[in-house]
Protein backbone atom coordinates (compact mmCIF):
# COMPACT_ATOMS: atom_id res chain seq x y z
CA UNK A 1 0.00 0.00 0.00
CA UNK A 2 1.30 3.32 -0.68
CA UNK A 3 0.87 6.78 1.15
CA UNK A 4 -1.93 7.98 -1.19
CA UNK A 5 -3.49 4.98 -0.51
CA UNK A 6 -3.28 5.28 3.14
CA UNK A 7 -4.06 8.78 2.82
CA UNK A 8 -7.43 8.00 1.00
CA UNK A 9 -8.37 5.46 3.41
CA UNK A 10 -7.58 7.48 7.08
CA UNK A 11 -9.43 10.83 5.58
CA UNK A 12 -12.28 8.99 4.35
CA UNK A 13 -13.05 7.68 7.64
CA UNK A 14 -14.41 9.68 11.09
CA UNK A 15 -11.76 11.24 13.10
CA UNK A 16 -12.46 8.78 16.46
CA UNK A 17 -11.04 5.98 14.33
CA UNK A 18 -8.02 7.93 12.43
CA UNK A 19 -5.47 6.31 15.06
CA UNK A 20 -6.49 2.56 15.04
CA UNK A 21 -6.37 2.84 11.20
CA UNK A 22 -3.15 5.05 11.33
CA UNK A 23 -1.74 2.72 13.17
CA UNK A 24 -2.96 -0.63 11.26
CA UNK A 25 -1.70 1.30 8.41
CA UNK A 26 1.34 1.78 9.14
CA UNK A 27 2.34 -1.45 10.16
CA UNK A 28 1.29 -3.14 6.97
CA UNK A 29 3.76 -0.79 4.97
CA UNK A 30 6.52 -2.03 7.55
CA UNK A 31 5.40 -5.39 7.60
CA UNK A 32 5.88 -5.29 3.09
CA UNK A 33 9.31 -3.92 3.76
CA UNK A 34 8.04 -0.04 3.58
CA UNK A 35 9.71 1.31 6.32
CA UNK A 36 9.86 4.68 4.68
CA UNK A 37 6.06 5.03 3.85
CA UNK A 38 4.96 3.24 6.84
CA UNK A 39 7.24 6.68 8.89
CA UNK A 40 5.33 8.77 6.57
CA UNK A 41 1.68 7.25 7.48
CA UNK A 42 2.60 7.64 11.02
CA UNK A 43 3.38 11.28 10.64
CA UNK A 44 0.15 11.81 9.26
CA UNK A 45 -2.29 14.28 11.21
CA UNK A 46 -5.58 13.44 12.55
CA UNK A 47 -8.74 15.78 11.40
CA UNK A 48 -10.61 18.09 13.20
CA UNK A 49 -14.37 17.09 13.70
CA UNK A 50 -14.87 20.29 11.31
CA UNK A 51 -11.65 19.62 8.92
CA UNK A 52 -13.75 16.01 8.84
CA UNK A 53 -16.81 17.93 7.91
CA UNK A 54 -15.18 19.47 4.83
CA UNK A 55 -13.88 16.23 4.06
CA UNK A 56 -17.25 14.68 4.16
CA UNK A 57 -18.91 17.33 1.64
CA UNK A 58 -15.89 17.34 -0.70
CA UNK A 59 -16.40 13.44 -0.89
CA UNK A 60 -20.49 12.72 -0.32
CA UNK A 61 -21.73 15.96 -2.39
CA UNK A 62 -19.35 16.46 -5.12
CA UNK A 63 -21.05 18.90 -7.38
CA UNK A 64 -22.37 21.22 -4.60
CA UNK A 65 -18.58 21.49 -3.16
CA UNK A 66 -17.14 21.70 -6.23
CA UNK A 67 -19.81 24.66 -7.28
CA UNK A 68 -18.02 26.36 -4.08
CA UNK A 69 -14.78 25.80 -5.25
CA UNK A 70 -15.23 27.14 -8.46
CA UNK A 71 -16.95 30.04 -7.46
CA UNK A 72 -13.74 31.18 -5.41
CA UNK A 73 -11.89 30.67 -8.86
CA UNK A 74 -14.25 33.09 -10.65
CA UNK A 75 -14.09 35.40 -7.92
CA UNK A 76 -10.07 35.50 -7.27
CA UNK A 77 -10.00 35.93 -11.32
CA UNK A 78 -12.21 38.79 -11.13
CA UNK A 79 -10.22 40.30 -8.32
CA UNK A 80 -6.68 40.09 -9.71
CA UNK A 81 -8.37 41.21 -13.25
CA UNK A 82 -10.29 44.09 -12.16
CA UNK A 83 -13.42 42.36 -13.08
CA UNK A 84 -16.74 43.31 -12.01
CA UNK A 85 -17.72 41.04 -8.90
CA UNK A 86 -20.91 42.16 -7.33
CA UNK A 87 -23.18 38.98 -8.96
CA UNK A 88 -20.33 36.68 -7.39
CA UNK A 89 -20.58 38.25 -4.42
CA UNK A 90 -23.95 38.13 -3.86
CA UNK A 91 -24.26 34.37 -4.79
CA UNK A 92 -21.38 33.35 -2.07
CA UNK A 93 -22.87 33.63 1.11
CA UNK A 94 -26.42 31.89 0.24
CA UNK A 95 -23.96 29.32 -1.42
CA UNK A 96 -21.44 28.61 1.13
CA UNK A 97 -24.70 28.23 3.69
CA UNK A 98 -26.35 25.81 1.76
CA UNK A 99 -22.64 23.50 1.85
CA UNK A 100 -22.73 24.30 5.61
CA UNK A 101 -26.05 22.57 6.08
CA UNK A 102 -24.95 19.75 3.58
CA UNK A 103 -21.58 18.80 5.78
CA UNK A 104 -23.81 19.45 8.91
CA UNK A 105 -26.55 16.71 7.86
CA UNK A 106 -23.75 14.48 6.52
CA UNK A 107 -22.01 14.71 10.08
CA UNK A 108 -25.43 13.96 12.01
CA UNK A 109 -25.98 11.01 9.52
CA UNK A 110 -23.08 9.45 11.33
CA UNK A 111 -24.89 9.75 14.56
CA UNK A 112 -23.33 13.04 15.94
CA UNK A 113 -24.27 16.69 16.06
CA UNK A 114 -21.45 18.89 14.59
CA UNK A 115 -21.62 21.64 17.07
CA UNK A 116 -21.80 25.14 16.84
CA UNK A 117 -17.72 25.93 17.10
CA UNK A 118 -17.16 23.10 14.56
CA UNK A 119 -19.95 24.74 12.30
CA UNK A 120 -18.49 27.79 12.38
CA UNK A 121 -15.14 26.80 11.52
CA UNK A 122 -16.46 25.01 8.80
CA UNK A 123 -18.34 28.19 7.66
CA UNK A 124 -15.30 29.91 7.76
CA UNK A 125 -13.13 27.14 6.02
CA UNK A 126 -15.21 27.46 2.90
CA UNK A 127 -14.96 31.11 2.74
CA UNK A 128 -11.25 31.15 2.71
CA UNK A 129 -11.39 28.14 -0.05
CA UNK A 130 -12.84 30.79 -1.89
CA UNK A 131 -10.92 33.60 -0.94
CA UNK A 132 -7.34 31.81 -1.33
CA UNK A 133 -6.43 29.30 -3.99
CA UNK A 134 -4.45 27.25 -1.96
CA UNK A 135 -7.03 26.94 0.91
CA UNK A 136 -9.05 25.64 -2.19
CA UNK A 137 -6.56 22.80 -3.08
CA UNK A 138 -6.57 21.75 0.47
CA UNK A 139 -9.93 21.66 0.48
CA UNK A 140 -10.46 19.53 -2.67
CA UNK A 141 -8.03 17.04 -1.77
CA UNK A 142 -10.48 15.55 1.06
CA UNK A 143 -7.45 15.47 2.97
CA UNK A 144 -7.73 18.60 5.13
CA UNK A 145 -6.52 18.39 8.43
CA UNK A 146 -7.90 21.62 10.29
CA UNK A 147 -10.14 24.65 9.24
CA UNK A 148 -8.78 27.53 7.96
CA UNK A 149 -9.70 31.06 8.96
CA UNK A 150 -11.37 33.47 6.55
CA UNK A 151 -9.51 36.78 7.18
CA UNK A 152 -11.33 38.74 4.19
CA UNK A 153 -9.73 39.57 1.22
CA UNK A 154 -6.86 37.58 0.47
CA UNK A 155 -5.14 34.72 1.84
CA UNK A 156 -6.58 32.41 4.88
CA UNK A 157 -4.68 31.93 8.12
CA UNK A 158 -5.06 29.02 10.02
CA UNK A 159 -7.40 28.01 12.99
CA UNK A 160 -4.51 26.50 14.83
CA UNK A 161 -1.97 24.05 14.31
CA UNK A 162 -2.27 21.73 17.38
CA UNK A 163 -3.12 18.26 16.59
CA UNK A 164 -6.52 16.69 18.23
CA UNK A 165 -5.18 14.83 21.39
CA UNK A 166 -4.51 11.04 20.47
CA UNK A 167 -3.50 8.14 22.53
CA UNK A 168 0.16 7.46 23.31
CA UNK A 169 0.90 4.43 20.81
CA UNK A 170 4.02 4.10 21.67
CA UNK A 171 3.75 0.89 24.25
CA UNK A 172 1.55 -0.68 21.94
CA UNK A 173 4.25 -1.48 19.47
CA UNK A 174 5.42 -4.40 20.82
CA UNK A 175 8.70 -2.58 22.44
CA UNK A 176 9.69 1.04 23.78
CA UNK A 177 12.31 3.34 21.97
CA UNK A 178 15.30 4.68 24.27
CA UNK A 179 13.50 7.28 25.96
CA UNK A 180 16.64 9.67 25.60
CA UNK A 181 16.83 9.26 21.79
CA UNK A 182 13.47 9.46 21.33
CA UNK A 183 13.06 12.64 23.47
CA UNK A 184 15.99 14.05 21.01
CA UNK A 185 14.34 13.04 18.06
CA UNK A 186 10.65 14.24 18.92
CA UNK A 187 12.44 17.85 19.73
CA UNK A 188 14.46 17.76 16.74
CA UNK A 189 11.14 16.75 14.94
CA UNK A 190 9.61 19.99 16.83
CA UNK A 191 12.12 22.28 16.03
CA UNK A 192 11.75 21.13 12.58
CA UNK A 193 7.97 21.59 12.44
CA UNK A 194 8.13 24.79 14.42
CA UNK A 195 10.50 26.35 11.52
CA UNK A 196 8.25 25.10 8.86
CA UNK A 197 5.34 26.55 10.43
CA UNK A 198 6.75 29.97 10.73
CA UNK A 199 8.08 29.85 7.04
CA UNK A 200 4.65 29.02 6.15
CA UNK A 201 3.45 31.82 8.32
CA UNK A 202 5.87 34.22 7.04
CA UNK A 203 5.05 32.86 3.08
CA UNK A 204 1.60 33.49 3.97
CA UNK A 205 1.87 36.78 5.24
CA UNK A 206 3.21 37.64 2.23
CA UNK A 207 1.30 36.56 -0.48
CA UNK A 208 -1.50 38.07 1.99
CA UNK A 209 -0.08 41.34 1.18
CA UNK A 210 0.58 40.86 -2.31
CA UNK A 211 -2.88 39.80 -2.75
CA UNK A 212 -4.46 42.39 -0.94
CA UNK A 213 -2.10 44.86 -2.91
CA UNK A 214 -3.85 43.50 -5.80
CA UNK A 215 -7.12 43.98 -4.94
CA UNK A 216 -6.84 47.10 -4.02
CA UNK A 217 -4.93 47.81 -7.28
CA UNK A 218 -7.88 46.64 -8.78
CA UNK A 219 -10.56 47.93 -7.12
CA UNK A 220 -9.18 51.41 -7.94
CA UNK A 221 -8.64 50.40 -11.22
CA UNK A 222 -12.38 49.73 -11.17
CA UNK A 223 -13.30 52.94 -9.68
CA UNK A 224 -11.28 54.99 -12.20
CA UNK A 225 -12.98 52.84 -15.09
CA UNK A 226 -16.35 53.44 -13.36
CA UNK A 227 -15.68 57.55 -13.29
CA UNK A 228 -14.29 57.81 -16.45
CA UNK A 229 -17.87 56.27 -17.83
CA UNK A 230 -19.24 58.72 -15.68
CA UNK A 231 -17.39 61.12 -16.96
CA UNK A 232 -17.97 60.15 -20.83
CA UNK A 233 -21.63 60.11 -20.36
CA UNK A 234 -22.13 63.28 -18.21
CA UNK A 235 -19.96 64.83 -21.45
CA UNK A 236 -22.18 63.19 -23.99
CA UNK A 237 -25.44 64.85 -22.19
CA UNK A 238 -23.69 68.23 -22.02
CA UNK A 239 -23.35 67.99 -25.80
CA UNK A 240 -26.83 67.57 -26.10
CA UNK A 241 -28.17 69.88 -23.64
CA UNK A 242 -25.92 72.40 -25.73
CA UNK A 243 -26.96 71.04 -29.14
CA UNK A 244 -30.72 71.56 -27.88
CA UNK A 245 -30.14 75.21 -26.72
CA UNK A 246 -28.34 76.01 -30.21
CA UNK A 247 -31.81 74.41 -31.71
CA UNK A 248 -33.93 76.45 -29.58
CA UNK A 249 -31.48 79.58 -29.94
CA UNK A 250 -31.84 79.07 -33.42
CA UNK A 251 -35.96 78.68 -33.11
CA UNK A 252 -36.26 82.24 -30.95
CA UNK A 253 -33.89 83.58 -33.88
CA UNK A 254 -36.68 82.46 -36.66
CA UNK A 255 -40.09 83.83 -34.35
CA UNK A 256 -37.82 86.66 -33.77
CA UNK A 257 -37.97 87.57 -37.53
CA UNK A 258 -41.53 85.99 -37.82
CA UNK A 259 -42.71 88.18 -35.04
CA UNK A 260 -40.74 91.89 -37.01
CA UNK A 261 -42.18 91.10 -40.16
CA UNK A 262 -45.74 89.86 -38.89
CA UNK A 263 -45.46 93.77 -37.17
CA UNK A 264 -44.20 95.11 -39.88
CA UNK A 265 -47.27 93.63 -42.08
CA UNK A 266 -49.35 94.38 -39.71
CA UNK A 267 -48.01 98.66 -39.56
CA UNK A 268 -48.44 98.48 -43.65
CA UNK A 269 -51.72 96.78 -43.00
CA UNK A 270 -52.95 99.75 -40.36
CA UNK A 271 -51.56 102.72 -42.50
CA UNK A 272 -53.26 101.45 -45.41
CA UNK A 273 -56.79 100.66 -43.78
CA UNK A 274 -56.12 104.45 -42.16
CA UNK A 275 -55.71 105.97 -45.72
CA UNK A 276 -58.46 104.40 -46.87
CA UNK A 277 -60.85 105.49 -44.02
CA UNK A 278 -59.66 109.21 -44.56
CA UNK A 279 -60.28 108.54 -48.44
CA UNK A 280 -64.06 106.96 -47.55
CA UNK A 281 -64.59 109.87 -45.32
CA UNK A 282 -63.49 112.50 -47.76
CA UNK A 283 -65.92 110.33 -50.86
CA UNK A 284 -68.73 110.71 -48.04
CA UNK A 285 -67.99 114.85 -47.49
CA UNK A 286 -68.27 115.25 -51.12
CA UNK A 287 -71.62 113.82 -51.66
CA UNK A 288 -73.22 115.87 -49.16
Amino acid sequence: MGLDEAMEELYRGAPGDFVQTRRRLAETAKAAGDAATAQQIKALRRPTVSAWAVNLLVRERPPLAGEVLALGERLRAAWEGGGDTAELDRRRTPLIDKAVRAAEALVEETGRPLGDQARHEVEETLHAAVSDADAAAEVASGRLTHPRAYVGFGLPAAFGEEEPAEPDEQGREGKAREPGKKKKQDRAEADQTEENRKAEERRRAAERRRFEARRQAAELRAKADALATERDQLRRALEDVEQEEETLRHRLDQVRVHRAAARKSFEEAEQLASAAAGAAAEAEAGLT
